[in-house]
Parts: C-alpha cells; sequence; structure tokens
C-alpha cells in the first residue's frame, strides 16, 4: 500500500494542472490604429475557457472564448458599432473562440475564430512571476471585419493590423 501511494504522489507530479480562465484572472485586450494618429484600445469582459500547466510551469494547453457583446472600448457609440454586422454581427457569431495548438518555448500557434473565420496564429508566450502573457498580431480582414471608410487626409479610418494581448494571472 505504502507504494501504491508513493507511485500515485510520484504520477500527481508528473500531470498537468488544469485551470480554469475567468475575468477574475485573465484579460483579452487588443489595440488597433485610428485615423493614423491614435490608437483604440479594448477589452473583453465576458470570457471563460482553460489552461493546463506543467509541473515545469510551462503552459501546455489554452482554450477559450469571449462573448464578443462584452467589448468595451471606453466609447459606448463605438462599442455599438463593433458588435453590429458591420464589425463583429454578435447577433450571428456571439463568440470569438481560440485555442493553441503548438507550444514550443516561448512561441505557439493557435487558432482563432471571429465571424465564423478561423485562422491559424502565431503567439509569442512572456513567463510571468505568476502566469502568462501571450502576444500577437492578426489582420482583421482575415476574418471578415473589412468595414472601413477612407478619409481623404489620412486614408482608413480603421487600421488592419490589430494587435492582441492575453494576460493569464494568479496561476500559480
Amino acid at each position: 500500500m505504502k507504494y501504491l501511494i508513493t507511485l500515485m504522489l510520484f504520477f500527481t507530479t508528473l500531470l498537468a494542472t488544469q485551470i480554469g480562465l475567468t475575468p477574475q484572472n485573465t484579460t483579452v485586450t487588443f489595440k488597433v490604429r485610428h485615423l493614423f494618429f491614435s490608437t483604440v484600445q479594448g477589452r473583453f469582459g465576458d470570457l471563460n475557457g482553460t489552461c493546463e500547466i506543467s509541473p515545469q510551469r510551462k503552459l501546455e494547453k489554452l482554450g477559450g472564448s469571449v462573448r464578443v457583446s462584452s467589448i468595451s472600448t471606453g466609447s459606448k457609440k463605438r462599442d455599438t458599432h463593433l458588435v453590429s454586422d458591420a464589425f463583429f454581427d454578435a447577433q450571428k457569431y456571439p463568440l470569438m473562440t481560440m485555442r493553441l495548438q503548438d507550444v514550443r518555448g516561448d512561441k505557439a500557434t493557435a487558432s482563432l475564430t471571429i465571424r465564423g473565420v478561423t485562422r491559424t496564429i502565431p503567439l509569442k508566450i512572456t513567463h510571468e512571476t505568476d502566469g502568462f502573457i501571450l502576444q500577437g498580431k492578426i489582420s482583421r480582414k482575415d476574418f471578415g471585419l473589412v468595414w472601413g471608410k477612407a478619409v481623404e487626409a489620412t486614408g482608413a479610418v480603421v487600421g488592419d493590423t490589430v494587435r492582441i494581448r492575453i494576460v493569464l494571472s494568479g496561476l500559480f
């Protein structure tokens, strides 16, 4: 019996720990150029998912979703426009999802789905004292987010490149 308990303890130290992701331990934010001279920042408040962390404190798996209607950019008018069918079409596509496909050191690839379109994106992983930061860039047009008016003096109103940042904290 003593050997069985020792064996069980040994194997539990080898297994990854699964942790639930909530707004209390996870933030999902983005930045995008606006009118070539400013940057709009936003976040999604309603999210959930899970991650697995190895005993060596390495991120092994990550999967989750954000509710599109939980977007906040500091402007109610802008947020209403973003959830409309002109951008995210939150009524038809209420969730954005992401799943890590591969993790190699500080680099990962993930499948990201927005508006029913799934693309593989590269992410950089930074190990923090109590968690991880994942960062990457996407082309909004690759996901069908093509709305944009041209402004004569500055070009497009909204830039194509969106910088995303996911912070997982309080994990260990």
